[in-house]
């Protein structure tokens, strides 16, 4: 009875799976864009002057013995976090970046000695510009030995990508519109878009209108925010009748 069932259905599986298409294969039909379709690329770039900047201020000392090296140092960072804070930074943009304490000899031959050297440095984000040699100077007469940056940046880059997106869908549909043109059809709406991301780059442009500088206070170093231009790229496959 079982053998009887099976030889009866066996015709129709067989039909079934004849007739299915492979998933890959519908997959791949389902990719390629319709027979009557243009597909361009867009690009579209925003420039924007900097707003924000990053600053590594270090400093370093060196004692005889593991513990006072370590005390020293940070006494000495104290300091530096508390006149950082007296020219504008708040605490939230004070970020530590290194504590290292390591054991060096130093002194000719005949006579060396151990000594300890501790160093501590923290992250600021400057976000008033006008004022990042203020804070590199006050870094400096507070103790800090090392200074290094800046590293500009935006504060919001996101609403500046959405912007340079809406270039990038334009630039594609002014493509679009001229090869429906050149070949004589009349373009449709927008069938499918794809995103390929975002791009930041050219942060050495001089600032619109000019360089801007921080304030030529005696000790602090002039500073160049520059500019940052974001970008966008998309495929489009727009219709076409």
């Amino acid at each position: 009875m079982l053998n009887r069932r099976f030889a009866l259905l066996a015709p129709l599986l067989i039909a079934a799976l004849v007739a299915a298409p492979p998933a890959a294969a519908q997959q791949a039909a389902d990719d390629r864009p319709p027979e009557r379709s243009i597909t361009v690329s867009g690009a579209g770039g925003v420039f924007a002057d900097n707003d924000i900047a990053t600053f590594s201020l270090g400093v370093s000392t060196r004692r005889t013995s593991a513990r006072e090296a370590l005390r020293s140092n940070s006494f000495a960072m104290r300091r530096i976090r508390g006149a950082v804070r007296d020219v504008g930074i708040e605490p939230k943009d004070l970020e530590t970046s290194v504590v290292s304490l390591s054991r060096r000899t130093v002194g000719p031959p005949k006579r060396r000695r151990t000594v300890y050297v501790a160093r501590n440095a923290v992250t600021v984000t400057i976000r008033d510009l006008d004022r990042a040699g203020d804070v590199v100077d006050a870094a400096v007469r507070a103790g800090a030995t090392s200074v290094f940056g800046p590293e500009f940046g935006l504060a919001d880059p996101q609403g500046l990508y959405r912007e340079a997106l809406g270039l990038a869908f334009a630039d594609a549909r002014a493509k679009a519109e001229r090869l429906a043109r050149e070949a004589g059809l009349t373009l449709g709406p927008a069938l499918r878009i794809q995103e390929s991301g975002a791009e930041e780059f050219d942060r050495s442009q001089p600032a619109q209108g000019g360089e801007e500088e921080s304030p030529a206070t005696v000790g602090a170093p002039p500073v160049s925010r520059g500019r940052t231009r974001i970008t966008a790229d998309v495929v489009v496959v727009f219709a076409t009748s």
